[in-house]
């Protein structure tokens, strides 16, 4: 690769101190909370095909901040795995075979959150479960 001629008077190079304020991630300490589904986000993590539940708590201390589970997204939602249970607590119907759900259609309805202590990662939460709040 042949070296490319830098113009110096043409670069801009940041000369201030920055400060880092936030990386926008905050524990939510166990409990239960009331908060809004805000959607399912399909994504690719290291582990592979994952969906992301997307909940913004309403009142109390957490009040305004989202929290976010993962489930699997490369088998098939089941009554056996997490994306199941949890497409079964999102549309309030038992957990059974054949049971359709479309999330979209829950967006923004309020549920009562279970957050456990993660018991692999140390000092983190997870949620458990969920239930819709009538």
């Amino acid at each position: 690769m042949p070296l490319e001629q830098i113009n110096n008077n043409e670069r801009k190079f940041v000369n201030e101190t920055l400060t880092i304020e936030s990386n926008n991630y905050e524990v939510v300490h166990a409990g239960m909370y009331h908060a809004l589904f805000k959607g399912l986000e399909a994504l690719e993590t290291d582990y592979g095909k994952a969906y992301r539940w997307s909940f913004l708590i309403v009142g109390g201390e957490y009040d305004g901040k989202y929290i976010t589970e993962l489930s699997d997204n490369e088998k098939a939602p089941s009554t056996q795995n997490k994306t199941g249970r949890f497409l079964c607590a999102l549309a309030k119907r038992n957990i059974e075979k054949g049971v359709q759900v479309n999330p979209s259609d829950y967006v923004d309805k309020k549920y009562m959150l279970i957050v456990e202590p993660h018991l692999k990662k140390a000092g983190e939460t997870k949620i458990t479960t969920f239930s819709m709040i009538d």
